[in-house]
């Protein structure tokens, strides 16, 4: 009986090892400027060498991207201008080398609405600002090469800014200007090469059951 629980430890213990995983996260910062940009965004590759043959499992990719911006509306008619739908906004982007898209957010902010702007009348918001979290996870060979090896990955990276409204009556004259930004990184996950001492136990483990099976047969 002593020997029944002993295996089904070692059995336990082995189920335990072979699930355990690490992760490593590395990121980087876009500075605020005005949109529209593209750029670079550089991040560390994951070297199994630096972690002991380690076997990377999956990519975490996140991105945060924020706004800032101001918005102008003049209304030059003979009559009332309501703003109905106001919204200032980015598309910002993180792209594999060949252009496909890995993580995007539109961080967007509703200014004015409900404003009525009589004949010759005009407003300013300033500071306007927004932001917006997207993750996306990759496991394919293909993404996981992508994102192995020695030195760094670099990911093109833009923002592109947009102006919606719906205004009624009057006559509108409309300025705006948005900034971005962005944070960015990336959590590689991945299996350690288990130690040789955790490589003895699974060996004994896998002894001792072949013993017992050939004793129960």
């Amino acid at each position: 009986m002593k020997m029944k629980h002993f295996v089904i430890g070692l059995v336990s213990m082995s189920v335990a090892i072979s699930a355990y995983a690490e992760s490593v996260t590395y990121s980087g910062t876009i500075p605020m400027t005005q949109a529209n940009w593209t750029t670079t965004a550089s991040l560390q590759k994951f070297n199994s060498a630096s972690f002991d043959g380690a076997t990377l499992d999956s990519v975490e990719l996140n991105l945060i991207g924020s706004i800032n911006g101001w918005l102008s509306i003049r209304n030059d008619g003979a009559q009332d201008c309501t703003i109905k739908t106001s919204l200032l906004s980015a598309d910002m982007t993180m792209k594999r080398p060949d252009g496909t898209v890995l993580v995007q957010v539109t961080p967007l902010v509703s200014v004015g609405k409900g404003t009525v702007l009589i004949p010759t009348g005009s407003h300013l918001w300033s500071n306007q600002s927004a932001s917006l979290t997207d993750s996306q996870f990759y496991s394919t060979p293909a993404d996981l090469a992508l994102f192995s090896g020695a030195g760094l990955i670099n990911l093109p990276a833009e923002a592109l800014s947009d102006y919606t409204s719906s205004l009624q009556g009057g006559s509108p004259v409309i300025s705006y200007a948005v900034n971005a930004g962005a944070s960015y990184s990336v959590v590689y996950n991945y299996t350690p090469v288990p130690e040789p001492a955790a490589l003895s136990l699974l060996a004994i483990a896998g002894g001792l059951i072949m013993r017992r099976r050939r004793q129960r047969a």
